[in-house]
């Protein structure tokens, strides 16, 4: 009769029952080796083809020529005060035109959070207390 390896009794549900602790203990940490290797090498395969992807990704992309220094700030600027000039006459309604607003400057604040953000992260605070 053909002997079996301990992984093949391990593997057996029968054949587990009569098999020693030490046996026992030691399929338990081949398999426990085992799985921890095949993951290992799924994700090393994994982040082998996400860095290729990155690279050809990067490499598919057409970047625009860039614009003079001076000429894409006046554009965004300009956009910029006409989408919020849009919104606050919107947000007025007929009072707004009768007003004659203008938006002659915007001075952006420093910080990481946009002021909007902060805004919304103290009214969501605030909401929640008891």
């Amino acid at each position: 009769m053909k002997e079996l390896s301990l992984m093949e009794r391990f593997a057996d549900p029968e054949l587990i029952l009569g098999l020693s602790g030490a046996e026992m203990a030691q399929g338990a940490l081949t398999t426990t080796l085992m799985g921890m290797c095949i993951t290992f090498v799924v994700l090393a395969l994994l982040l082998g083809l996400i860095a290729l992807l990155t690279k050809i990704m990067a490499g598919a992309g057409v970047k625009p020529e860039p614009a003079a220094a001076g000429d894409e700030n006046a554009v965004d600027d300009s956009v910029l005060i006409a989408v919020i000039t849009a919104a606050i006459a919107e947000y007025e309604g007929e009072n707004a035109v009768r007003s004659e607003l203008f938006i002659r400057r915007i001075d952006r604040t420093a910080g990481i959070v946009p002021a909007w953000g902060t805004a919304g992260n103290r009214e969501a605070i605030a909401s929640r207390k008891m």
